[in-house]
């Protein structure tokens, strides 16, 4: 919330006629969807390599899950896709996995993440009024 009121507030916005647009993403699941592989590739792109890929590509891969309810466990089920919610580890690896999504925005565009959400601020930009209504007429 201060990275958009310093936004804001830097750019003057509230003296201007100009107007700015956000768009606030919260991904739903978002750990959960992970696909391990195009994480670990992504990793060996931006030069994760050797006995440091080989410990995260282990944490990933040999994960299993098992339900309690009261007294009655479920069976223990491997899990194949996601990153473990809770670790310490897994913001970093999520922002790591969705990183190249916002590299395509346009200059005047700026985004913010943290853990699974993403705000992306579009810098003020002025309308014409005028030829809005002349337009309609």
């Amino acid at each position: 919330m201060d990275t958009i009121k310093e936004f804001i507030h830097s750019n003057s916005l509230i003296q201007t006629s100009t107007f700015s647009v956000g768009l606030f993403m919260d991904l739903q699941k978002a750990f959960d969807s992970v696909w391990v592989n195009g994480l670990v590739f992504k990793l060996k792109e931006i030069g994760i390599k050797g006995s440091m890929l080989a410990i995260i590509h282990h944490f990933l891969n040999n994960r299993s899950i098992q339900i309690r309810v009261n007294d009655t466990v479920g069976v223990n089920s491997l899990c194949k896709i996601g990153v473990p919610q809770g670790s310490v580890l897994s913001p970093t690896l999520f922002a790591i996995y969705i990183n190249d999504m916002l590299m395509s925005l346009p200059q005047y565009a700026s985004s913010y993440q943290y853990a699974d959400d993403t705000s992306i601020l579009v810098r003020p930009f002025t309308i014409n009024f005028q030829f809005c209504i002349s337009t309609y007429e």
